[in-house]
């Protein structure tokens, strides 16, 4: 969206797409946020869950912050989910390959722990299918993944931990020995 176009939470996700975290490809925004995904306007509060959208939108991107305001209460204009879904791990770190959506945080609720923020708790990484938002693996992590620290390269996951440690997982194409998405010894 246009930088600045509008602050209010009870306007989120109307006209544009918002979340804690949001990546892309060619045709989709994929993020996850809080709000209430089931209804045409938003609300503060709601559930967390991970979301996508297509890219394309009839919203002009050249308003002015009250014009976005405007059109936004007037109810004509609203994004729409191509999928949204509960998850049982609070989003840090997102990264869209050319098959998969990966996402790893820690586990729980939005109040996550102190040790889970300070890396003295175990995370989790999900694999899930871009098409459909169902979760096809998961995996334990020994350590909540810092903010936004996974890359995807080469056929290889990345991911920095917020223990300190850098893991390495990768795909049987890779030509790799070891299992899968294991973690490199």
């Amino acid at each position: 969206p246009p930088q600045g176009a509008f602050y209010d939470l009870r306007l989120s996700r109307v006209l544009f797409p918002s979340g804690r975290i949001l990546v892309e490809d060619e045709q989709t925004i994929y993020g996850f946020g809080q709000n209430r995904y089931d209804r045409p306007v938003a609300e503060p509060g709601g559930q967390w869950a991970l979301f996508a959208v297509p890219k394309d939108s009839d919203v002009p991107l050249d308003l002015t912050a009250r014009e976005y305001r405007t059109l936004a209460l007037g109810g004509k204009q609203s994004i729409s989910f191509r999928w949204w879904k509960p998850i049982p791990i609070q989003v840090r770190a997102m990264v869209r390959t050319e098959d998969l959506l990966f996402v790893a945080g820690p586990l729980g609720s939005a109040s996550t722990s102190q040790e889970a923020l300070a890396g003295q708790a175990e995370g989790a990484l999900l694999a899930i299918a871009p098409d459909d938002g169902r979760v096809l693996t998961e995996m334990r992590l020994p350590s909540t993944p810092v903010w936004d620290g996974m890359a995807a390269a080469g056929s290889n996951l990345f991911l920095s931990l917020a223990d300190g440690q850098v893991v390495c997982l990768w795909s049987v194409d890779s030509g790799r020995p070891g299992t899968p998405l294991s973690t490199a010894a």
